[in-house]
């Protein structure tokens, strides 16, 4: 599991490393899990993305998605890269293996979303689809009418951006909880 950060990170260095590479083969869930998560059927996965091209990354929520062709992944764990040549992990959740002889592959750590879906259609759980239709909490937020149009001041860092919408990542609470126990005033 990844968080939206990460995602954003990680979905630049597909759109900049994998972007045009067409993929040879894929084989989903050769290593059962029982928290891995698949649309439909994991054995049609080479079925449905063999061939396909690469196309751009993005984070969405804490998943990182990308175009296959007429297809989307959506991955929801850390992904790696292998260079050509490079061995391949025996225990994966997901391989994509390209023509070129690279590879990624990802496996679910506590939990994985390994989906492979239509473009343009829902992604079929309701996390990637609300995140869809949401601001980031990492891009400024504009309305339809003034997207286009150029900003009169430069847009907030992250660190001076008023919060729009709480951000949370999955242990933050957590600490967040540890401090206040530790930090009250014992005298």
């Amino acid at each position: 599991m990844i968080e939206l950060p990460e995602a954003v990170v990680i979905a630049q260095q597909i759109t900049e490393t994998l972007c045009g590479k067409r993929i040879a083969h894929a084989v989903a869930n050769a290593s059962p899990h029982k928290f891995a998560w698949y649309t439909g059927d994991p054995a049609t996965y080479d079925d449905r993305l063999a061939g396909k091209v690469i196309g751009a990354g993005a984070g969405v929520g804490g998943d990182i998605e990308f175009a296959a062709g007429d297809m989307v992944l959506s991955i929801s764990a850390p992904i790696r890269y292998h260079v050509q040549g490079e061995k391949r992990p025996k225990k994966h959740q997901l391989l994509v293996e390209f023509e070129d002889g690279t590879a990624i592959s990802s496996s679910a750590q506590m939990w994985g979303g390994f989906f492979c879906f239509p473009a343009g259609t829902k992604a079929g759980f309701s996390d990637a689809d609300i995140a869809r239709q949401r601001t980031s909490p990492l891009t400024p937020a504009r309305s339809p009418a003034s997207s286009c149009s150029r900003p009169s001041s430069p847009p907030p860092t992250p660190r001076s951006a008023p919060l729009r919408r709480p951000a949370l990542g999955r242990g933050l609470p957590y600490s967040f909880a540890y401090m206040a126990s530790t930090s009250e005033d014992k005298t």
